[in-house]
């Protein structure tokens, strides 16, 4: 081989090392669970559970929810489900860029993993053990 091939090689063995390395940093900073977030309307009667980028994981209604009508729960559905998908979607956000760097944060929005800041605001919920968000004192 040519010390140019060696060179080259070298450096592919390197740059793969790296990416190795930078696996290994993100899945300790996201841990082995899937990350989900759950979100709850202000009045408890509605709950929506989301994984990364948005993924419906689950939705919870009170008989409260289900005489809402058919509008106005769309609308409360909808809501919550975006609120918790601003929430999981800024967690990706802190532990990958807190890992690899702020500019990760562009190709994370690339592939659909943006936030609205705003929805993402603390409206009292709080984590719970298992990554998830909650209403405060309730669900």
């Amino acid at each position: 081989m040519t010390a140019l091939g060696d060179e080259l090689g070298w450096e592919q063995h390197r740059l793969a090392e790296s990416m190795r390395a930078q696996r290994r940093r993100v899945e300790q900073a996201l841990g082995s669970r899937p990350i989900t977030t759950t979100a709850t309307s202000d009045d408890g009667s509605v709950s929506v559970t989301v994984g990364l980028g948005g993924g419906l994981r689950a939705v919870r209604l009170t008989p409260c929810a289900l005489g809402l009508g058919a509008e106005a729960l769309s609308r409360a559905i909808l809501a919550v489900a975006q609120q918790a998908t601003a929430r999981v979607n800024e967690r990706a956000h802190v532990a990958i860029s807190s890992t690899l760097g702020p500019r990760t944060e562009r190709h994370m929005d690339a592939a659909g993993l943006s936030y609205d800041p705003g929805l993402a605001e603390d409206h009292g919920l709080t984590d719970d053990p298992l990554g998830r968000h909650r209403q405060a004192g309730g669900r």
